[in-house]
């Protein structure tokens, strides 16, 4: 028998919001409804859920088939709203942005050990491997994104203490190379 304090108790969102793409968008903000939606979405291995700007990942401790480099290609080019929450919609984002504004694009991942952030950095830039450029040297820029990918990760495995730095610190610089590279890659491509 479970007893609960009258002000204890959450209100719960109706069932339509079940399923939400954005915990924004809840009509009732509480901790028992966001659970709630992260849970119903995650059971059906939708594992990407927006919560205004940020997007919240749960790590499903395996490979699913949404991270194929089909997939990846799919996001290119649209913007998060046109798409499901994706890892890859947010990279689109950065990318299509950094290409309209010239500037350097962030993308920071915090969360406890094991939540998913090295995976999402390697998925981020497998995306960006596979939209900056097409043919021939899209092979050997997936090589070189790979090469910063496991030089971040080393670096991010000898300093735990950096998995969820404070913002300026080592692995938000990754972050700014990965898309500088790209910027880079992208407009050599366009030039030649």
């Amino acid at each position: 028998h479970l007893s609960v304090k009258e002000d204890e108790i959450q209100q719960m969102n109706p069932p339509e919001f079940e399923m939400m793409e954005d915990m924004a968008t809840l009509t009732h903000l509480n901790e028992a409804s966001v659970l709630h939606a992260l849970r119903r979405r995650y059971d059906h291995w939708m594992i990407y859920t927006y919560s205004g700007l940020s997007c919240v990942s749960i790590n499903p401790h395996k490979q699913l088939p949404v991270f194929h480099e089909a997939v990846a290609a799919a996001y290119k080019g649209r913007r998060r709203s046109d798409a499901p929450p994706h890892i890859f919609a947010v990279a689109s984002n950065a990318f299509q942005d950094m290409l309209h504004s010239r500037e350097n694009q962030s993308i920071l991942f915090t969360g406890e050990s094991g939540s998913g952030k090295t995976v999402n950095t390697k998925h981020v830039i497998q995306y960006f491997a596979t939209v900056a450029t097409t043919g021939e040297p899209k092979e050997k820029l997936v090589s070189v994104f790979m090469h910063i990918g496991r030089k971040a990760c080393i670096l991010l495995r000898f300093f735990p203490g950096l998995d969820s730095p404070p913002p300026g610190r080592l692995p938000s610089c990754v972050d700014f190379l990965i898309l500088g590279a790209v910027a880079h890659w992208t407009a050599s491509s366009a030039a030649s």
